[in-house]
C-alpha cells in the first residue's frame, strides 16, 4: 500500500478509523494464551477498502489502560452488505502477552474496540507460479505469525503450495489451509514432526522441492 493514495477522488480516507464492536472471543483449544477474536466493521463509505492477505489492523480495547494500539494482522475478513451499508466481519488470533493484548483478549462480546486500518503490505504472487506440476510457492508459519499467512495460503487455489507450520506445543490457525503438503512441527512432538521448523525444513528441502518463492511469518529468529 505504501505507493498507493490513502483518500479517495473526494479527499476522503480510505482506510477505516474508528470503532467496532466485538462480536466474540473465543480462547484456542490446546492454547493457553492464544485467542481469537472476531469483530464487525461498518464502513461510511464503499470507497473505503476491505484488507488484503497480510495487512493488519492497529487495535486496542476502547476502554484501555494503555495509549497506544497494538498491530495485530488479519486471520479472515469478509465483505457483506447489510441495512445498505458495507460491513467487514474480520477475525484477528492474538497471542496475549503484555497489558494491550491482555485487554483484547479478555473483551466481552458488544463491547468496542478502536480499529484503524488495514496497514502495511499485502501479500502478492505471479499466477504463473500457482500453475506449476508441482508446489513452487512456500509458505511457513511460526507461532502466532502462522495468520497472516494462513490468511495468504486460503486466497490461493488449493494444492498450489506448500505449507510449513511451527509451533512450540499443539497446532492453530490451519483450519483454511488446503495445500498440496502440510508440515507441521511442534518443539515438544505433540503435533507432527518432533523439533522446531529445520526439523522440516531445509536448505536441501526448498532445492529439492523447487520452491521459486518463500512467504513466511514468525519470530526473527525463525526467519534468519
Amino acid at each position: 500500500m505504501t505507493d498507493e493514495p490513502l483518500i479517495d477522488e473526494n479527499g476522503d480516507g480510505i482506510q477505516f478509523y474508528g470503532k467496532a464492536p466485538v462480536v466474540s472471543v473465543t480462547a484456542v483449544e490446546g492454547q493457553s494464551n492464544v485467542y481469537l477474536l472476531e469483530t464487525v466493521i461498518t464502513l461510511e463509505r464503499n470507497t473505503q477498502i476491505s484488507p488484503r492477505p497480510g495487512q493488519f489492523y492497529m487495535i486496542r480495547s476502547e476502554v484501555s489502560s494503555v495509549y497506544f494500539k497494538r498491530p495485530i494482522s488479519v486471520y479472515r475478513s469478509e465483505d457483506f452488505f447489510e441495512d445498505g451499508k458495507k460491513k467487514i466481519r474480520i477475525q484477528f488470533l492474538i497471542l496475549e502477552k503484555g497489558q494491550g493484548t491482555k485487554e483484547l483478549c479478555h473483551m466481552k462480546p458488544g463491547t468496542e474496540l478502536s480499529l484503524t486500518g488495514p496497514c502495511g503490505n499485502a501479500f502478492e504472487v505471479e499466477k504463473s507460479l500457482l500453475e506449476t506440476d508441482r508446489p513452487s510457492v512456500c509458505i511457513v508459519g511460526g507461532g502466532i505469525g502462522v495468520a497472516p499467512v494462513a490468511n495468504f495460503a486460503s486466497s490461493l487455489p488449493e494444492k498450489s503450495y506448500d505449507f510449513y507450520a511451527s509451533f512450540k506445543s499443539g497446532s492453530y490457525g490451519l483450519d483454511y489451509v488446503k495445500a498440496e503438503n502440510l508440515y507441521i512441527t511442534t518443539d515438544d512432538g505433540s503435533v507432527g514432526i518432533h523439533g522446531m521448523l529445520p526439523a522440516a525444513l531445509t536448505a536441501e528441502k526448498i532445492k529439492s522441492a523447487g520452491y521459486k518463492v518463500i512467504y513466511a511469518c514468525g519470530p526473527a529468529p525463525m526467519l534468519v
